[in-house]
């Protein structure tokens, strides 16, 4: 018989794979629920993009306008009293993350778990806030 020879495909989804999006879309719910009330600081514009393409419909701010890290703790805490600090988490954003944090008058503390668990979703699959994209699939913005 001259058939295709097709890989075998197992039906049964990925359990991980299905728990690992179960647990990363929850986490966006709930950021997008701090988010109605609380800021997001990320590093630049693509992190604005990716966030937003995944439902954040907050307001979400970048660190990287052309002024020191100092002068934009001081300008944000000036118009705000809270803070979701979401740097990436390589060499670069974890040194960017300490300057924030230790410039910040804002209240970041509370909301510090969601950088960590983030970055715990994220495993070895990304470092950068702008990659969460490969969750697209998972996005709030879906939702009717």
């Amino acid at each position: 018989m001259g058939g295709w020879n097709l890989p075998h495909k197992n039906p049964q989804p990925n359990i991980e794979a299905t728990m690992r999006d179960r647990k990363a879309k929850q986490f966006l719910e709930e950021l997008c629920q701090i988010n109605e009330s609380v800021p997001i600081i990320v590093e630049g514009f693509r992190d604005v993009q990716a966030l937003r393409a995944l439902g954040i419909q907050g307001e979400i701010v970048k660190l990287h306008s052309g002024r020191s890290i100092q002068q934009f703790c001081e300008e944000f805490s000036e118009h705000h009293e809270e803070a979701v600090i979401l740097t990436d988490w390589d060499n670069r954003g974890n040194q960017l993350f300490h300057l924030v944090t230790r410039f910040m008058d804002a209240n970041w503390e509370p909301y510090n778990h969601f950088r960590q668990t983030l970055r715990d979703l994220a495993g070895g699959a990304f470092q950068q806030v702008e990659r969460m994209t490969m969750w697209e699939h998972l996005s709030l913005a879906n939702q009717a």
